[in-house]
């Protein structure tokens, strides 16, 4: 695959990357409903399947389902699915929560929040419907301020660009092949990270504790003083703010070796940061630490959601305020006992940070190549 140099086709559209073996072969003009099932009609359902809503299509493929039975089966659970079939999100569709479905036939059936399309090479309009021109088409055409959607007729009717069924093989290949790749690096960085979890636990569990700090007395604990969108796209500095994400400011408040800690939205999470930062006014920064500080982070992050949880069942809004900090204790352990502990977490985490680092190459790689494949 190579940058194309073919002249302009009779639409004036071509791919900006194309297989040198189809330069000049017609690309046809159409749509889905001219090419593709949609919605094909379903007389009955099995007594009982595996129910596949919404919520269970994340990042291209099928993460969960549940087995009901079809007495107690919700109204939207009417799409019966055969393999091959393309599940487009018809609510919310900018999150691209699309997926072809790949299991047995029979006894999978999906909610009519899905608009479901049968077609020759599913692969290929996976890779289309990511594309950005089909992506703002698709939400010009959404309706709804909270949650958008769009109707299979509207869908059905917006413009796609077509190669030959030879070519649109090859590519539906190529994106098997990425988003295999895409799985298996997910898949193992979810198994490191949960070894790493257990392992820890299991250490920490094994030692007898007699003594305890409160966390309070091991360092000191701020806030941000920023609102989040004060973020600069390619900013000098890190910017920490409740979300997993990295982002970027141009301004820094904070130079030293950090726990950041989001006090609301992913309630708890923490990050490890040692350098120049910022931070928005409700991620608490925790600093000039007493002990290791990645001890203290470890120590913080096996706690921090059993508290969090406590605090919300008794009626508590679900956010960390100052004083949950106080009911976090680090235990008091042999400078030696820490640094073996530290130094298996660092291991690990290594291992993971250069796997995620390869995902987001990789990711950002795909993202390009579905910009420049499709018109």
């Amino acid at each position: 695959m190579s940058e194309n140099k073919e002249p302009l086709n009779k639409n004036n559209k071509v791919p900006k990357l194309r297989l040198a073996k189809y330069y000049g072969q017609p690309i046809i003009e159409t749509n889905i409903s001219k090419i593709a099932e949609i919605n094909p009609k379903c007389k009955t359902l099995p007594e009982n399947f595996f129910y596949i809503n919404l919520e269970s299509v994340k990042d291209d493929r099928i993460v969960n389902y549940n087995f009901i039975q079809r007495n107690n089966a919700p109204s939207r659970a009417q799409r019966l699915l055969i393999k091959n079939d393309i599940l487009f999100s018809g609510v919310r569709p900018y999150q691209h929560n699309n997926a072809v479905f790949l299991f047995e036939n029979g006894k999978y059936v999906a909610s009519t929040g899905f608009i479901q399309i049968r077609y020759k090479f599913p692969f290929f309009l996976l890779g289309y419907f990511s594309n950005d021109r089909f992506s703002r088409a698709v939400n010009i055409r959404s309706t709804g301020s909270s949650y958008p959607a769009i109707n299979y007729y509207d869908l059905s009717r917006i413009k796609i660009f077509v190669p030959s069924e030879e070519e649109q093989s090859d590519i539906s290949k190529l994106i098997i092949v990425i988003n295999k790749k895409i799985n298996n690096l997910e898949s193992k960085i979810s198994t490191l990270k949960k070894y790493k979890k257990g392992l820890i636990q299991k250490l920490i569990g094994k030692i007898v504790f007699t003594d305890y700090y409160r966390l309070s007395d091991v360092c000191k604990i701020d806030t941000g003083k920023l609102d989040a969108n004060q973020m600069v796209v390619d900013g000098k500095y890190k910017f920490f703010t409740c979300s997993r994400d990295d982002f970027y400011i141009n301004s820094y408040a904070f130079n030293c070796e950090a726990i950041l800690v989001s006090g609301n939205g992913d309630v708890g999470f923490s990050k490890y940061y040692k350098g120049k930062f910022n931070a928005y006014q409700r991620t608490y920064v925790l600093h000039d630490f007493l002990v290791n500080a990645k001890y203290v982070k470890i120590i913080f992050d096996n706690n921090v959601n059993k508290i969090v949880r406590k605090e919300t069942n008794i009626g508590a809004m679900p956010y960390i305020r100052k004083s949950t900090f106080d009911k976090v204790l680090i235990p008091k352990l042999k400078k030696e006992s820490i640094e073996y502990i530290v130094n298996i977490y660092d291991s690990l985490s290594y291992k993971i940070d250069t796997l995620e680092a390869k995902l987001s190459l990789l990711k950002s790689f795909w993202h390009q190549l579905l910009k420049d494949m499709f018109i």
